[in-house]
């Protein structure tokens, strides 16, 4: 780019990022995605697998290297997986999913061998006759006959503006000194199957990755600040958005300072790598049929595209490592939902009663070292000892999300006691399985 060498490096990145980053850069990936030939991109059909294919071909012309499966001798940009969606059509059934994975290697010949991810999923709420990940919520309109959600914020705003990104910087002259990996991540809605898929069988060594950050519903409410959450993971995360900020002309945030797993950013989190997430507001139409395209706010979506360009670079040119830090907030290094009353009923379960369905596992974290298993059938819990006489409940079929919510943020604070006994269904069997918590 003519006059850059003249230019510090943040006015550098500060001229290309106006230059590229632009609205109308980041709005065709979201018109196309967001139209109903992807049927909403629901994890495991195949909308989802066309929106994948649609993205992995837009990083090969940026001439980024796949970092996906071999197939017949040669790299993809597919890294392919099974999970059990929430709410599924057939009790207990799997599907496929893949992340699309695309790296451009760093240009320091020592620094290169550290990597930042930059990722977000792609998938949507899908249509009906889907697995439903939401819950999805109904039309606002009453007579609506619209029956796919086409998750246009949640979640191409941030898909776009990652593609943008990696255009910006292979157009634009920049040249980070760390590698980097663009991940769209699939199946998200589904208890982030993606991202702990890519944790558990990373394309690259685990050690070799320094920092992630999640992009979420970026393109919408302008009036509202964009926010940084999780950013205890990391000491350099509050002085790396100020300094975005100052350069960019943002107001971004900082919001939750801990790690939950409610998003993409959480297994690096719990994998012991800095990860945070930089997400907009929830808006109104999150989750219905009208998160649409034409309700998109592309300045906005360029806006947030900006300031997570400058955290990137940032991350990638700083001559220290990132270094992890620990939350104070246990980590079970587990995902599980509710199964259905038809899922309760393949198990033969009793009247009323309920199970959790045991969806992921992080390796090496709380939930693998007590024993649990993907697909486990978690029937209740005891509470410790420690607190008093143990105590079991039974997770009931009429359990609503909020009231299991709200078990969860009360064994997380402490409530139950430094560890939980858990009764279990595997093939059948009855088993009682102790959970420590801890960090």
């Amino acid at each position: 780019m003519l006059g850059c060498a003249a230019l510090s490096p943040a006015q550098q990145t500060k001229s290309v990022a106006e230059r590229y980053l632009t609205a109308d850069a980041v709005k065709p990936a979201i018109v196309e995605l967001a139209s109903d030939r992807y049927e909403g991109r629901g994890g495991g059909y195949p909308g989802e697998k066309r929106a994948a294919e649609y993205l992995a071909t837009r990083y090969a012309e940026l001439g980024l290297q796949p970092a996906g499966d071999r197939r017949h001798g040669h790299a993809t940009y597919f890294q392919e997986f099974s999970f059990y969606p929430h709410a599924p059509i057939r009790p207990w059934e799997q599907r496929r999913s893949r992340n699309v994975l695309a790296f451009l290697e760093g240009s320091d010949p020592v620094l290169k061998n550290e990597i930042v991810v930059i990722g977000a999923h792609y998938d949507g709420q899908g249509r009906l006759g889907q697995a439903d990940a939401g819950p999805r919520l109904p039309p606002r309109e009453a007579n609506s006959k619209d029956d796919i959600w086409n998750s246009a914020n949640d979640n191409l705003s941030s898909c776009s503006a990652i593609l943008a990104i990696a255009r910006t910087i292979t157009s634009g002259g920049l040249r980070p000194k760390r590698s980097i990996l663009f991940a769209a991540f699939g199946a998200e809605e589904h208890e982030i199957a993606g991202s702990i898929f890519y944790v558990n069988h990373p394309p690259f060594e685990l050690s070799r990755h320094v920092a992630m950050m999640n992009l979420e519903c970026i393109g919408k409410a302008p009036e509202k600040p964009l926010t940084l959450s999780a950013f205890m993971t990391g000491g350099f995360w509050s002085a790396t958005m100020k300094e975005a900020n100052l350069e960019m002309g943002t107001h971004v945030q900082a919001n939750i300072p801990v790690p939950i797993p409610d998003s993409d950013h959480y297994p690096f989190a719990s994998a012991r790598i800095a990860a945070i997430v930089l997400s907009g507001q929830t808006d109104a139409e999150r989750h219905r049929p009208t998160d649409t395209a034409d309700r998109i706010d592309f300045a906005r979506t360029a806006e947030a595209a900006r300031f997570a360009l400058s955290m990137l670079i940032s991350l990638a040119d700083r001559p220290e490592r990132p270094r992890f830090n620990q939350s104070p907030m246990p980590d079970l290094g587990m995902t599980a939902d509710l199964a259905t009353p038809a899922e309760c009923d393949a198990l033969h379960l009793g009247r009323g009663q309920g199970c959790l369905r045991v969806t992921g596992i992080l390796r090496n974290r709380p939930g693998e070292k007590a024993g649990f298993q993907i697909a486990d059938a978690m029937l209740g819990y005891y509470t410790d000892r420690a607190i008093g006489p143990p105590q079991y409940h039974a997770i009931r079929r009429d359990m609503k999300l909020a009231e299991l919510q709200a078990i969860m943020e009360a064994m997380l604070r402490g409530k139950f006691g430094r560890q939980m006994r858990a009764s279990i269904l595997r093939n059948g069997q009855k088993l009682d399985l102790v959970l420590p918590i801890t960090p």
